[in-house]
């Protein structure tokens, strides 16, 4: 008689239970009894509800705070097996046109609908990705965190008489304790698959800075002796070789000034007097290291490789991340 539906509440027509298997808290029935349904003279019936689910999701902080994550919201009949209701998701699409962003997340607009049969029931899976918004944490964590990895080394520039060389070490090694109270306190109290990276590189960090901090004050100690006893000969030999080649590089050579004898002797003159500085320069600073030329020594081989291993814990953990 001209009518193209018509609309009946929830509770007077059969509804199968529908349900969140993976909710977050308690699981309650979508709907209500006073919902209404639309029934068409087919007999097909539209159900349109509004719900406010929270699920539960594995969180993978690996490569916190670069990290992407996955989630997947599963619904499930309650009480009928695959024989007797099923999920028909043809030509459904999951719309992600009222979507709100989100100031932590960047949530992807591809999402994607399948249907599984588990044990004889039918469940519809609902599968999101989204990726951390990691500009924030990149500039008030990451960018420090290196910053200062990069500010220890440089405490080998300070002149050992000025005091402040334990002082400063010291400073730098709690300030990565606090980031690392920062850091912990941002990542989520998960562990699976395995622990984020970032707190293995604040650990090298702290490590690291704990090295460096152990060759200031065995630098310091080389500074601070008394010139009166006498210099061991490792030592004099690592102190040895940095301060001849200053030595070296100070001495001016004067070009042979006959034009004739240039070509046929320059070579023999040079490996003689390169030959004749080494030995006189050998000579001359054996008999005047003094425990200022070892600290001298020793602070460029502890700036070396305090150099080398911030480089290497930095690249590592930014190939991991990446």
């Amino acid at each position: 008689n001209g009518v193209s539906s018509m609309q009946f509440s929830q509770d007077s027509i059969w509804v199968p239970q529908l349900i969140l298997t993976n909710p977050y808290s308690n699981s309650k029935d979508f709907g209500g009894d006073k919902l209404l349904l639309t029934v068409t003279p087919q007999g097909l019936v539209r159900w349109s509800t509004l719900e406010v689910m929270e699920s539960t999701c594995m969180v993978d902080i690996t490569k916190f705070p670069y990290d992407q994550q996955g989630c997947a919201m599963s619904f499930a009949f309650l009480g009928y097996s695959s024989q007797e209701v099923n999920f028909n998701a043809n030509g459904c699409f999951l719309s992600m046109s009222s979507m709100v962003k989100n100031s932590l997340w960047e949530i992807s607009d591809q999402a994607d609908l399948s249907i599984t049969s588990p044990s004889g029931r039918n469940i519809l899976t609902a599968r999101f990705s989204f990726s951390r918004k990691s500009d924030p944490y990149t500039i008030n964590i990451i960018f420090p965190m290196v910053a200062i990895a990069f500010l220890h080394i440089t405490v080998f520039f300070l002149p050992a008489d000025s005091g402040e060389r334990i002082g400063f070490s010291t400073t730098i090694i709690l300030s990565i304790t606090v980031y690392q109270t920062i850091v912990s306190d941002s990542l989520p109290n998960s562990t699976l698959p395995s622990l984020a990276f970032i707190l293995y590189k604040l650990f090298a960090d702290f490590l690291i800075s704990i090295i460096v901090h152990t060759l200031v004050v065995v630098s310091l100690s080389f500074y601070l002796r008394d010139d009166g006893n006498p210099v061991p000969e490792f030592l004099a030999r690592c102190a040895r070789f940095p301060k001849c080649w200053r030595r070296n590089n100070k001495l001016q050579v004067q070009p042979a000034v006959d034009p004739i004898n240039v070509i046929d002797k320059s070579n023999a003159k040079k490996d003689a007097l390169v030959t004749d500085m080494t030995s006189t320069c050998n000579e001359e600073v054996t008999s005047e290291i003094t425990w200022k030329d070892v600290g001298k020594a020793w602070d460029t081989i502890a700036l070396v490789i305090s150099v080398f291993a911030v480089l290497v814990s930095n690249s590592v953990y930014f190939v991991l991340v990446t």
